[in-house]
């Protein structure tokens, strides 16, 4: 395995983590900042 194969790798999941943590906060952000957004 190259550098390059690592590194895509480690992009691949630094992205899968970026948008599992972006839908976490869809769901949990909203009743933790207590603004009311569309329910």
């Amino acid at each position: 395995m190259t550098d390059i194969d690592n590194m895509d790798i480690f992009y691949y999941f630094d992205i899968l983590a970026y948008k599992i943590k972006i839908e976490k906060d869809k769901q949990e952000g909203n009743t933790l900042k207590g603004l009311p957004e569309d329910d």
